[in-house]
């Protein structure tokens, strides 16, 4: 009898343990379960994308992440390479973009850059950056590498105007306006809108350290009108794309235009007042001088 009721205690303990242990597995994720059968298994494999940045400003992907799109569905990272460890086996669509703030991207991902309330582009919005689309063919049980190079889509101005050191007292405000933008861009095929619109560039006044081969001004601080603008691209504008209204201490005024090359990422002019005003100028593009051409009226 005695054997018997051990015998009744222990068959109960165990099943009270294999009940337990059934229980447990019903909390276990089924990739985190051993036993878990994945009727897809067969057709499984893993996809590594490497974005590449070494052609854009940052070089590394921006500090508020960017989206990779595969197959119209979304994944947000910061790093330069995503793995999927887990994907199904067969065609994807690959590309990747930022959301940058003061641009707007809508459902056939054409970005477009907001505008002021008088019509005219942001002066700086965020910098925009997107891949060309990639086509992969993922076979099972194998491991796919895909490289998206990245484009910077929205590029950065510097335009300074140097002045005499003293002839800023002569000038009470110099303002810009930026003609012939394009600021919207298809970011599947990268080509680039078709509405002009301009920017207006307000110019600030700064002291930077002479570093000319001028003996009169080394070691003096010279005077420069200052305006950083972003924008997609310039189309050609008769007359040049910039404009600079120059407003005297006097209260007279005097308007200077000058075009830029494709590409120009730095802006200098050199500005002598005098009694009925001048200027000369220069335009730097990719550290190459040549001469910009000057309208006064």
């Amino acid at each position: 009898m005695k054997q018997y009721t051990y015998n009744i205690i222990l068959a109960l303990l165990v099943l009270t343990m294999a009940t337990s242990c059934v229980k447990d597995k019903l909390y276990l994720l089924p990739e985190e379960d051993e036993d878990f059968y994945d009727p897809n298994a067969w057709k499984q494999a893993a996809l590594t994308v490497n974005t590449i940045w070494n052609e854009t400003d940052i070089i590394t992907p921006p500090e508020n992440g960017y989206l990779i799109d595969l197959n119209g569905k979304k994944f947000e990272t910061n790093n330069a390479t995503y793995n999927w460890r887990r994907i199904i086996a067969g065609d994807y669509s690959i590309f990747a973009y930022n959301m940058p703030k003061g641009v707007t991207i809508d459902e056939n991902f054409n970005a477009t850059v907001n505008k002021e309330s008088d019509g005219t582009y942001l002066r700086m919005p965020d910098f925009l950056y997107s891949s060309q689309v990639e086509h992969v063919k993922i076979l099972r049980n194998s491991t796919s590498q895909v490289d998206l190079k990245m484009h910077q889509l929205i590029h950065e101005l510097v335009i300074n105007i140097y002045m005499w050191p003293g002839d800023e007292d002569l000038v009470s405000n110099i303002t810009g306006t930026l003609n012939g933008v394009i600021d919207s861009v298809n970011l599947l095929t990268l080509e680039k809108g078709t509405e002009v619109g301009e920017i207006l560039m307000p110019m600030t006044l700064i002291y930077k350290e002479y570093d000319g081969q001028d003996e009169e001004l080394i070691g003096k601080k010279t005077p420069v009108y200052q305006a950083v603008v972003r924008f997609v691209d310039l189309i050609d504008v008769e007359d040049g794309q910039l404009a600079f209204d120059v407003t005297y201490a006097d209260g007279t005024t005097q308007t200077f235009r000058a075009s830029l090359k494709p590409d120009t990422t730095l802006a200098e002019f050199d500005f002598f007042v005098k009694e009925t005003g001048g200027m000369g100028a220069s335009i730097i593009d990719w550290h190459d001088v040549d001469n910009g051409e000057i309208i006064v009226k």
